[in-house]
C-alpha cells in the first residue's frame, strides 16, 4: 500500500503538492503566464480625488461637521472631522458627554491649540479623544477618538 503525503490525505488527490496549496495543478498559474494588462489607461499626468477647483482647497473650503453648542451640548456625540469653535466649546462638550456615559474622564493640560482627553479609574473604558487647531480657522477639529 501507497502512503499518501499529509496533504493529499487530508484535502483530497487535487491538492497541489509542489505549491503545498489546496488549488488543482491546472488551476495555478505560473507568473511569467500571467498577463501584462490592466482595466485603467496608462497617464504620465497625476489627476486630483477632488472634483472642485484647486482655488477651493487653497482656500480651505472642506467641509466638516460644525458642532452647533446650541444645539449639540444637550447630548454630544464625537466624529473624527468634527469642528469645534475653540477649545472652551469643546472641553464643555467632553464633561457633557462623561455625565450620561459614566466615564470618568480627565483633561490634560492643553494648550489653546489642542485638547486631549481620556478615560481613567477603569481598565475597561479606553476612550480617547484627541483634538487640534487648524491651520487656517481659530476652530478645532477632532484628529483621534475611540
Amino acid at each position: 500500500m501507497v502512503q499518501r503525503s499529509s496533504l493529499t490525505h487530508r484535502y483530497g488527490p487535487n491538492v497541489s503538492e509542489e505549491w503545498n496549496c489546496r488549488a488543482p495543478k491546472e488551476n495555478v498559474v505560473q507568473p511569467e503566464e500571467q498577463e501584462r494588462t490592466s482595466e485603467y489607461n496608462d497617464s504620465d499626468e497625476l489627476r486630483s480625488l477632488t472634483s472642485g477647483s484647486e482655488d477651493d482647497v487653497d482656500k480651505g473650503t472642506r467641509s466638516f461637521v460644525q458642532f452647533n453648542p446650541e444645539v449639540d451640548m444637550k447630548k454630544p456625540n464625537f466624529r473624527v472631522g468634527q469642528l469645534f469653535g475653540n477649545a472652551s466649546v469643546l472641553k464643555q462638550a467632553i464633561r457633557e458627554h462623561a455625565i450620561p456615559t459614566i466615564r470618568n474622564i480627565k483633561l490634560y493640560t492643553n494648550e489653546e491649540e489642542r485638547v486631549r482627553a481620556k478615560c481613567y479609574r477603569s481598565p475597561q473604558c479606553d476612550w480617547v479623544l484627541y483634538a487640534s487647531k487648524l491651520a487656517e480657522k481659530d476652530s478645532l477639529i477632532v484628529k483621534h477618538i475611540i
